[in-house]
């Protein structure tokens, strides 16, 4: 199993802000995204990040989101672990049909 991108999902309810900061400030492209969700980066995939309210269903904030090649191993590899849990299981989903879950580990 590899890490394609790792993304900080940064916890906020002030969106127009984060959108002044991110565009104006830092230089990102974007600021678009859902109710609940924007996305900011650059041409590059490696620059991403997005700004997100509390998710409201799983009543916890995913702080990163880590993309692998495969995530039915990362899945495997986690079963063994202790103080983890799965919060969703894994899934295809969307436009892109990208196979996704999250994951809570210890604090």
């Amino acid at each position: 199993m590899a890490v394609k991108r790792i993304k900080p999902n940064i916890l906020s309810e002030r969106f127009d802000e984060s959108r002044a900061f991110y565009n104006d400030v830092i230089g990102l492209d974007g600021g678009d995204g859902l109710d609940w969700i924007l996305f900011f980066g650059t041409d590059q995939p490696e620059v991403q990040l997005s700004v997100m309210k509390l998710d409201i269903k799983a009543h916890i904030h995913p702080d990163v989101s880590i993309e692998v090649d495969d995530v039915d191993a990362c899945m495997n590899a986690l079963k063994p672990l202790e103080r983890t849990s799965s919060i969703h299981s894994p899934t295809k989903s969307g436009a892109c049909a990208v196979s996704s879950c999250a994951i809570q580990t210890a604090r």
